[in-house]
């Protein structure tokens, strides 16, 4: 048995995709991978990312190799990509999907005109991937013809990883190379937890969105374990990047991080919510930072009330500029994050979220942390609140890389968008997002 695992292309176009610093790995494919190696199947992951790949040369790499199984992940994003690669592979093999989104499209994949079986899996695949592979599950599909299945996993479903501390890992399948950070630190990255607490408009992964399945942390010594086995692996790791959102959610969680990497002579980052900080004390925080924690990534978004309560985003403009100073002051960065186009935003919502982030950029300059934001243009995924309520659903969305926006932020993997939802024109929208993203630089 031959199986490649796809880490699918963003765009359907000839130049390669280089994602730099940016670049993580895709362990929800590592976490499949691992499972189906230890059913001593021959198993690859084909990070298209990681490689350059383009469309082309994906579907000649799966020429090549000529697979019994083709497994890919799908986004909002890149749906026709990835529709192109499996219509446009013509041997035989058996075609799996799988995405957050795959729940809400899967009616379209399943009329794609691939010449194979095709099989989408709604939900985590980690235990039901070899069954599927092997055509042996024991659960009733959502949907079924004689060429199409579509099977969901949920919190009713036997193959819901419902303990997350003991699914296996072997990242070697991931091909990892090491990212050189923004501090110049080697870098690897972990995941501590799945699911949301937040239910944020805009993302897939809000609470809202996810009844059917459920929150789940890994415990402290999982996570020290797999840290030790990192540096132990490689002795040159120096920085490690958490990527979800819950490894940092309250103050006891703070504590736990802390002495967790207090065990450790690494150096840390990891994202936050601006909540999360409400309650934890200056020494708490000075204890993360000499613990090893140089940067939280933190998602402010807006600086609007009216576009943060659409959004459904917690925190009020005060609680941001407190906390980051707060934040700030004990010698933690703040990477912000924010997004500008949002439906509905006027000029005027704009302007407030370039007064955040000049103000808490302006007051880092006097505090031992120092301030940089990344900038995005609003784009809907399918199944949030903000798709479901501004896009026409009649019309298809395409996708397309914001050439302007890669001309002034030199970055094309994260311009994607669809179009202007915002009620400023072009020029506008894109003066806003270039001064929020140069502040530090020539807007200092």
């Amino acid at each position: 048995m031959k199986v490649v695992l796809i880490n699918s292309p963003i765009y359907n176009r000839l130049e390669s995709e280089v994602a730099g610093n940016e670049y993580l790995p895709p362990f929800g494919l590592g976490y499949l991978a691992t499972k189906i190696q230890q059913k001593n199947w021959d198993v690859i992951i084909l990070d298209s990312i990681q490689l350059g790949l383009n469309v082309s040369q994906v579907i000649q790499e799966l020429y090549n190799i000529k697979p019994d199984i083709i497994c890919i992940n799908i986004f909002s994003v890149n749906i026709p990509v990835v529709k192109n690669i499996l219509e446009s592979y013509k041997l035989n093999a058996k075609l799996i999907v799988g995405g957050q989104c795959s729940k809400f499209i899967y009616k379209d994949i399943i009329k794609w005109h691939t010449d194979n079986d095709l099989i989408v899996i709604i939900g985590e695949g980690d235990l039901i991937i070899c069954d599927v592979i092997e055509d042996i599950v024991s659960e009733d599909p959502l949907f079924q013809s004689e060429t199409r299945i579509v099977y969901q996993v949920d919190n009713a479903s036997k193959y819901f990883p419902s303990n997350i501390n003991i699914l296996p890992l072997n990242r070697e399948l991931l091909n990892e190379y090491f990212v050189v950070n923004y501090y110049g630190l080697k870098e690897k990255s972990i995941i501590t937890s799945r699911g949301c607490i937040y239910n944020c408009a805009f993302c897939g992964a809000a609470k809202s969105l996810n009844e059917k399945s459920k929150i789940r942390l890994k415990e402290k010594a999982v996570i020290a374990n797999e840290i030790s086995d990192l540096i132990t692996e490689d002795p040159t790791v120096q920085c490690i990047r958490v990527l979800d959102d819950l490894f940092l959610r309250s103050p006891n969680s703070i504590r736990d991080a802390t002495e967790i990497f207090s065990m450790f002579n690494l150096s840390w980052r990891a994202m936050a919510h601006i909540k999360t900080f409400e309650n934890a004390s200056e020494e708490l925080l000075i204890q993360m930072k000499k613990s090893g924690c140089i940067e939280l990534f933190i998602g402010i978004e807006s600086g609007s009330d009216k576009i943060r309560k659409m959004i459904n985003k917690l925190g009020t403009i005060d609680e941001i500029k407190y906390t980051s100073e707060k934040i700030l002051k004990c010698g933690i960065d703040i990477k912000g994050y924010f997004i500008f186009g949002f439906p509905l935003e006027s000029q005027c919502d704009m302007e407030m979220s370039l007064e955040v982030a000049t103000s808490i950029y302006r007051n880092s300059l006097n505090l031992d942390g120092n301030f940089r934001t990344s900038v995005f243009q609003f784009r809907p995924y399918h199944g949030t609140a903000l798709f479901n309520k501004f896009v026409e659903p009649q019309f298809e969305l395409n996708y397309q890389e914001n050439q302007r926006l890669s001309t002034l932020l030199d970055r094309g993997n994260f311009n994607i968008q669809t179009k202007n939802y915002s009620e400023c024109d072009d020029n506008v929208l894109y003066e806003f997002i270039y001064k929020t993203s140069k502040l530090g630089g020539q807007y200092d």
